[in-house]
């Protein structure tokens, strides 16, 4: 199914060719976290990379719709510290869950304004999974000292759910180079629907993701 939505995506932009198409770029950051349904935890953001390309077609000279294909580094923290006998702290670290996708939102937008212009688009981010890693500190013990010595890895990318099902808000404004480059910049903010966890990860609980994205960009109109 992902590949054949990813080639409907990359058709569509070979075949952009009239004058109510755009075709682009984008790439920024994004600040994700989880919640937890039944565990009292409390998770740290995760800041990743979102990038990839753009698509929109104009309905009117308002309104479009468009879909994206966005590599879409997700994930987040959880605090670990080590105390000794009396309590006192002597090493606080993170684990780190960075869990990639490759997602491809699905939207409807509108635009308002001339050479400088604002926009705002609502939609739905199916997302597959790509990669999931563990990233935990390794510790060792000496002479009563404790400290870090390094990082471990761990692949656990089959542990968690293949698909993931996100709503989407964005709103941004842009610059009209040229009348056919529109430079933009965006802020969006997403929230999953479905839980990532399966039984080998977390089971009997729900965890979703949620985050946001500063992106900056430019789509070119045919």
């Amino acid at each position: 199914m992902k590949y054949f939505l990813l080639g409907v995506l990359v058709a569509i932009a070979l075949e952009a060719t009239a004058q109510n198409q755009f075709i682009g770029i984008k790439g920024g950051v994004n600040h994700t976290n989880v919640n937890f349904r039944d565990l009292d935890a409390q998770p740290n953001f995760r800041t990743g990379v979102s990038a990839g390309m753009t698509y929109e077609y104009l309905l009117t000279d308002r309104f479009s719709l468009g879909v994206d294909l966005i590599y879409n580094q997700r994930g987040y923290t959880e605090d670990i510290i080590l105390t000794d006998w009396n309590g006192n702290m002597l090493i606080h670290d993170l684990i780190r869950y960075n869990i990639d996708y490759a997602s491809i939102p699905i939207k409807v937008g509108f635009n308002t304004g001339n050479k400088l212009y604002a926009f705002t688009n609502v939609g739905l981010i199916p997302s597959f999974l790509v990669s999931a890693t563990l990233v935990e500190p390794r510790f060792t013990s000496q002479w009563g000292q404790v400290r870090t010595t390094g990082t471990d890895r761990h692949n656990i990318t089959s542990e968690l759910a293949n698909f993931d099902l996100a709503g989407f808000a964005e709103l941004g404004a842009g610059y009209k180079y040229m009348n056919n480059y529109w430079l933009f910049t965006s802020f969006s903010y997403q929230t999953s629907f479905n839980s990532f966890a399966n039984p080998k990860h977390h089971q009997g609980n729900r965890i979703t993701h949620y985050g946001m994205t500063l992106s900056v960009g430019m789509k070119y109109l045919h």
